[in-house]
């Protein structure tokens, strides 16, 4: 006979279920729980979305992609990254805005939410800090990467290879493009009644579809290196995959498939590196 005890290190999950574990809302302008109050966004009037931006400040300040102002937002980035909150600090926050997790807690915090100087997005005071440890935790919460990277896979698929209902290269990103006043070469041009959108340098005719997911198809990969990518290759288009294949495509099949049918500069850039 023996006393078993246990202790919960941290949490791994997709960023919804972030919300739900941490406290901290994901939903608004201020989503990001690394940057919390700090975090830099946007709201796209066509998209009706939020748009992040202020990552540039996490990489080095020699980083050439700081002064890189066409690729990004048409300004340059020289601002400092954040300061990452201690387990102390953030329960100071929620002691001060939340007493405990009840629900008119959040409705008396969500009239607030117009007064600028009392912004806060803790939506309620996480359970876990009743573990008398969990304070002091330098890690608490993960992101599950997998998951992360299946969805990125799947919109950077779908809009290279131009699937209406889920690409993200539609009329109203093109918009926002041009309410931002940014990649001008990009926006939308009036001809008659219609608009018509001009071609992204990524931008694949149906040759170029055909070849890409010929690649894709004969390739001959090692027994157990994962599930046959052959079969989920249909008529211009890839669905079915798993999260493992995406892993695969993003580390190392894309690029090779990509580099027949893509400019130079779309193979070089940091999406498919």
């Amino acid at each position: 006979m023996f006393s078993l005890k246990a202790a919960l290190l941290w949490t791994i999950s997709d960023f919804p279920a972030y919300a739900m574990l941490s406290g901290w809302s994901t939903r608004d302008g201020k989503a990001c729980p690394r940057c919390a109050g700090d975090t830099k966004s946007c709201w796209l009037k066509h998209g009706r979305k939020f748009c992040y931006t202020g990552y540039r400040r996490f990489l080095h300040k020699s980083d050439r992609m700081r002064k890189d102002k066409i690729s990004f937002d048409g300004k340059m980035e020289w601002g400092e990254a954040p300061k990452l909150l201690s387990g102390m600090e953030m329960l100071q926050q929620l002691n001060g805005v939340l007493s405990e997790y009840k629900k008119e807690d959040l409705k008396k915090r969500r009239i607030e939410l117009f007064d600028h100087d009392k912004l806060q997005f803790w939506k309620k005071k996480s359970i876990f800090f009743e573990l008398p440890y969990w304070a002091n935790n330098l890690v608490p919460h993960n992101l599950d990467i997998m998951h992360i990277e299946g969805n990125y896979c799947d919109n950077l698929l779908s809009t290279i290879m131009g699937l209406v209902r889920k690409s993200k290269d539609n009329l109203n990103s093109r918009r926002d493009l041009e309410e931002l006043g940014i990649r001008k070469p990009l926006h939308p041009i009036r001809k008659g009644s219609s608009l018509v959108l001009p071609l992204f340098s990524f931008t694949l005719s149906r040759v170029d579809k055909d070849i890409f997911c010929k690649v894709l198809k004969e390739m001959k990969l090692p027994a157990g290196y994962g599930s046959n990518i052959a079969r989920r290759v249909h008529d211009q288009s890839i669905w079915g995959l798993k999260t493992h294949d995406y892993h695969m495509l993003m580390q190392q099949l894309l690029p090779i498939a990509i580099r027949r049918v893509s400019p130079k500069n779309v193979v070089l850039s940091n999406v498919f590196r």
